[in-house]
């Protein structure tokens, strides 16, 4: 649970619910597989919280099986659906926004494009 002490700019644009909190993680580690448990342990919620909504993701495609370790089974994200990559993509110009508003890099972007056509 300390890798979800700060929020994510995915977190902080669309909130804390355990639903976001776990589109964030899978965003995060898309290609990666994990057990439900190990999804639950990542994002802070109970196990049974994941329960509630985890079969109409799979049922949606947007996470699939990947292969079965002894008892648990891996899911991973469905990186081919368009609705997911668009998700990643959201995901990417958030954390680059949040990495810009904290560090104004667009300014130094900017310098660095002047610099380079002078």
């Amino acid at each position: 649970m300390d890798n979800m002490i700060q929020k994510t700019a995915f977190r902080e644009a669309f909130g804390d619910s355990p639903r976001v909190k776990v589109w964030d993680f899978l965003l995060d580690n898309a290609g990666l597989d994990w057990s439900k448990s190990d999804m639950a342990e990542q994002t802070g919620i109970s196990r049974a919280t994941l329960n509630r909504f985890f079969n109409d993701i799979v049922k949606q495609k947007l996470i699939f099986k990947t292969r079965t370790i002894g008892r648990a089974t891996l899911y991973m994200l469905n990186r081919q659906l368009p609705l997911v990559q668009k998700l990643l993509d959201l995901g990417f110009v958030l954390t680059e926004n949040a990495f810009e508003k904290e560090f104004g890099t667009r300014k130094a972007k900017k310098k660095l494009k002047v610099a380079a056509v002078a």
